[in-house]
């Protein structure tokens, strides 16, 4: 996970297992070899909105599991950063112009 959830707060680990249980069901009637012999793209497709309508909220999301994400990191006041030394900056070729796509443009524009 790159950062905090964002749109609200984390499923815990009992409400991820409620919602996966639920798409199986809907899926493949409640059969875990049915939704196995599904493709991937198949229940990408099957879990989205209908065209047309707001996005539905994405079923497979982190969730605190008290294991490996203890603590919901959006939560007010979480401290969850380690303490440990950070550099953070950027190189001089990092923000160039958008248009520069081929090795000879950026030998150019860093020239």
């Amino acid at each position: 996970m790159s950062g905090p959830v964002l749109g609200g707060s984390m499923e815990t680990l009992s409400e991820s297992e409620r919602t996966g249980s639920a798409v199986v069901d809907r899926l493949a009637n409640g059969s875990i070899a049915r939704l196995r012999a599904m493709s991937a793209d198949d229940v990408l497709t099957a879990t989205r909105g209908a065209p047309g309508t707001p996005p539905a909220r994405f079923p497979f999301v982190p969730n605190v599991d008290e294991t490996i994400v203890p603590v919901d990191p959006s939560a007010r006041g979480v401290a969850i950063a380690s303490t440990v030394p950070v550099l953070a900056g950027y190189n001089a070729a990092e923000m160039l112009d958008a248009r520069v796509r081929t090795p000879d443009a950026f030998r150019a524009a860093v020239a």
